[in-house]
């Protein structure tokens, strides 16, 4: 079974994919937080690309429509790793889930490198407290970092709901 201690991993080698998939979510309308943060693509894929680097999943990443996983059982939520306080968020209206939950990665694009910071089921995420944030997002579900399952739980939690990657 994979470590999932939290490290950090390099996505440079990965970084002109991340790019190019990112511009073409933003020309086909992916915009959901471009009014607060126009990179918001590529801190998503760049996270994704760390939990598929850290699990030792193919680094496969495209533009297709999202049905809620990013990777099997998980959606993968992304921060800058420089944010003082990380959160992980999810809009109430987002209308599909991941079977089990959401990962927290936090990503430096500058250094192209990105670590996994913890997990919540889908459940917990569902149920957490409801904030509202400038920018118009609406209400919005959030779990401080220190709040979150470890990292290294989530080869068993996947294990046990029969997700393999």
């Amino acid at each position: 079974m994979t470590s999932l201690f939290a490290q950090a991993h390099s996505f440079a080698a990965h970084w002109p994919r991340i790019e190019k998939v990112a511009e073409r979510m933003s020309r086909r309308g992916d915009r959901l937080g471009h009014r607060w943060n126009p990179q918001c693509n590529l801190i998503g894929l760049a996270g994704e690309v760390v939990y598929r680097m850290h699990v030792g999943m193919p680094v496969e990443i495209d533009a297709s429509v999202d049905d809620g996983e990013d990777v099997p059982g998980l959606n993968v939520k992304s921060v800058y790793a420089h944010f003082r306080k990380r959160i992980l968020m999810l809009h109430q209206d987002k209308p599909r889930s991941p079977r089990l939950g959401y990962v927290l990665a936090a990503v430096n694009l500058d250094r192209r490198e990105g670590e996994l910071i913890g997990w919540a089921t889908t459940q917990e995420m569902r149920s957490a407290p409801l904030q509202r944030f400038r920018g118009g997002q609406g209400p919005t579900h959030c779990i401080d970092d220190v709040d979150l399952r470890p990292i290294w739980s989530l080869p068993d939690a996947l294990a046990e709901a029969g997700i393999t990657s």
